[in-house]
């Protein structure tokens, strides 16, 4: 004679707390979820805007002529000289300006801002240099200005 064990489920109340646990949990994850999102993109707009350089010094490069970096509609757009864009790398709530050195003054540590020019576009010569400049990002939150050596991209003075 076989015996079969009578075997047993989950009763409706266990399933209902089991919902209503994920339910909050949900709840509060979905609710803080912009504020995650907000922390995770604040970081520093610099990164992002060097790895457009770099970009646009091997495009110049690879190519074998001028191409230009300009930052428009939350994007730094890589263009060559009939103005196409070549490549458009994305920087949401970004703003920057270039201001190129004047050659007298090069880039000693004493430049004021009547000792530059503002530029509209960022140029990478077909050897990959570019002018020294001294660029301004802005965000919501702040402002970053930081000086590029015209080879390396190496930032030289924040």
């Amino acid at each position: 004679m076989l015996f079969f064990k009578k075997t047993r489920g989950f009763s409706i109340i266990e399933i209902l707390i089991v919902a209503a646990i994920i339910g909050l949990v949900g709840s509060l994850v979905i609710t803080n979820f912009g504020t995650l999102l907000d922390a995770f993109s604040a970081k520093d707009p610099s990164v992002p805007f060097l790895e457009a350089v770099q970009e646009a010094r091997m495009q110049a490069i690879s190519r074998g002529e001028s191409v230009y970096l300009r930052m428009r509609e939350g994007a730094c757009q890589i263009m060559n000289p009939q103005e196409e864009v070549l490549m458009s790398l994305p920087m949401p709530h970004v703003e920057a300006i270039f201001y190129g050195y004047l050659p007298q003054k090069g880039l000693s540590s004493k430049i004021a801002q009547q000792d530059s020019v503002a530029l509209a576009v960022l140029p990478f010569g077909a050897d990959g240099g570019s002018p020294s400049v001294q660029v301004v990002l802005s965000t919501k939150e702040d402002t970053r200005s930081f000086r590029l050596d015209s080879f390396s991209s190496c930032i030289l003075e924040k």
